[in-house]
């Protein structure tokens, strides 16, 4: 009997003992998944604004190569019948209409008269 009894007591200690080292697991096991989630949410964050800062900048490159931002400086854009730009002096047939494209819209010409000019850098 004697012996069943320090059976019993020996396996209470085992599992009291093993209880502590489960839960002391458990709250390190919770510290070190906290800390792995603060890393990668200030990966994250740190990846996030990076790629943000890039997709301005390419914004901006973008914006000053497009075309409708060429306009909103003033330029104008000569177009055929058809849409197709004119960017010679050759294209343009005296007496025949064309549309000159703005910023805001679109103004009906018509080739009165061409000057041809030499061009630097051909």
């Amino acid at each position: 009997r004697r012996g069943v009894d320090r059976q019993g007591r020996l396996l209470s200690q085992i599992r009291t003992g093993l209880w502590r080292v489960g839960k002391t697991l458990t709250v390190d096991h919770k510290r070190s998944l906290q800390a792995r989630y603060e890393t990668l949410r200030r990966l994250i964050r740190a990846l996030t604004q990076s790629r943000r800062s890039s997709l301005v900048g390419l914004a901006g490159k973008m914006d000053a190569l497009s075309p409708l931002s060429t306009l909103q400086r003033g330029y104008a854009v000569p177009l055929d019948e058809k849409g197709r730009v004119l960017r010679a002096v050759n294209e343009f047939i005296q007496g025949e209409e064309f549309l000159l494209r703005v910023v805001d819209g679109k103004v009906r010409c018509e080739t009165v008269e061409t000057m041809k000019e030499e061009v630097r850098g051909e």
